[in-house]
């Protein structure tokens, strides 16, 4: 009997060094946002800039988000963690980004992002439970933050509106922080990684 044996070759790609440090940068304008809109005085400029740096961000990482969560290319519990909620930041960019530039942020606004963060929120205690990634203490913190950020975040269009604003603001810029610490810590680890990487189709040598 001839026996045979199968190969199995597995692609797996890795943003996840990118996406953390866009997610810093995505961060700290959601919290910018909120400072001039919630806490100074709201500026319609401001609010138009914002869309315009917003929604492009936004439409970048709900494209990745959902061929991230269709081919689910990292290991794993992480596709579950990162690939399945990195859409939603893509989604809450779009929508928050279209609400600015045409003046309609009303309290149910707010109500659709805290329930994408409940997820959120959820995912953070998971890592902490389940240890995953090799800083899972940051990692389940700033998932925590943003997941509570977004849930409070109706409380935005209330009378203790400027506290709340107050609160976020440092949710969001601590989280940023983390993410940036984790995304340039992880670019340091990819590229050496994979220096020696070639594709399935092999090299090109020219001369």
């Amino acid at each position: 009997m001839e026996l045979q044996t199968q190969q199995q070759v597995v692609l797996f790609m890795d943003p996840l060094d990118l996406w953390l440090q866009l997610l810093g940068v995505a961060l700290l304008l959601i919290a910018y946002w909120v400072y001039r809109n919630f806490v100074k005085q709201p500026d319609a400029g401001i609010n138009k800039a914002f869309a315009a740096g917003a929604i492009p961000l936004g439409v970048y990482i709900l494209a990745t988000g959902i061929w991230s969560t269709v081919t689910w290319p990292l290991p794993g519990p992480y596709n579950i963690l990162f690939s399945d909620s990195w859409p939603l930041l893509g989604v809450v960019l779009i929508s928050l980004g279209l609400a600015s530039w045409f003046s309609l942020l009303v309290r149910i606004v707010f109500y659709a992002y805290a329930g994408l963060s409940l997820p959120i929120l959820v995912y953070g205690v998971a890592i902490a439970y389940y240890h995953l990634t090799q800083e899972p203490e940051l990692a389940a913190a700033m998932f925590i933050l943003i997941g509570l950020a977004g849930l409070i975040s109706p409380a935005l269009a209330t009378k203790w509106g400027r506290p709340i604003a107050m609160a976020i603001i440092i949710m969001l810029a601590v989280a940023a922080v983390i993410a940036f610490f984790i995304g340039i810590s992880a670019s340091f680890a990819h590229i050496p990684r994979w220096a020696r990487w070639s594709p399935w189709y092999g090299k090109v040598v020219v001369g």
